[in-house]
């Protein structure tokens, strides 16, 4: 892999990983379990709560739950996924380019990931006001309800790769992730 990957990587990975520790200070009217933030173990052997008490991680892989998933089946696929005792789910953020949701809503202008495609508003009724961010929030808000956290991968290898990807543009969209979702409280 070219080492402008590599460095476009690394950056989202630093920037990312600020997240928890901003979420927890943030209040959320998600449950307390939500709020419990996970660490590594002091012998860094293994993740748990703050408190000491193991954190088990059993995930599954809903890559592109975030693009190809109504809110109604977001629904059923995060309660199923609770039912089965799953407390994580791994997901792409940005898994390629152009990048559109069942909605038909684009992420970004021009496919140019400095620069999000957002409405204002977030109605889920009005195909003006809810866009494709809207509905990650909505995705991570009905996550936490089922008590599940998001393993998110920001940008996908590929999409990394792309000759017109910079440090730049990287940088400004994690700088739009952790303002929009930096106090989602299920986020890893």
């Amino acid at each position: 892999m070219p080492a402008h990957v590599h460095m476009l990587l690394f950056i989202v990975l630093v920037l990312l990983s600020g997240l928890p520790e901003h979420a927890q200070a943030q209040k959320s009217d998600v449950k307390k379990r939500m709020q419990r933030k996970i660490v590594v173990s002091e012998n860094k052997r293994f993740l748990q709560y703050e408190d000491g008490q193991p954190f088990f991680w059993l995930g599954d892989t809903g890559w592109l739950l975030f693009e190809k998933l109504t809110r109604e089946e977001a629904c059923r696929y995060l309660e199923n996924r609770k039912k089965k005792g799953f407390n994580v789910i791994q997901c792409m953020v940005v898994p390629s380019l152009p990048l559109v949701n069942v909605y038909g809503d684009s992420a970004f202008i021009e496919n140019d990931i400095s620069r999000p495609e957002v409405t204002e508003g977030n109605n889920h009724t009005d195909t003006q006001q809810y866009d494709f961010w809207d509905h990650v929030e909505f995705i991570l808000d009905e996550a936490a309800k089922n008590d599940i956290h998001l393993a998110l991968v920001p940008l996908w290898g590929s999409v990394a790769k792309r000759p017109d990807m910079s440090v730049e543009k990287v940088a400004a969209y994690v700088t739009h992730l952790t303002q929009r979702f930096g106090s989602k409280p299920n986020i890893f």
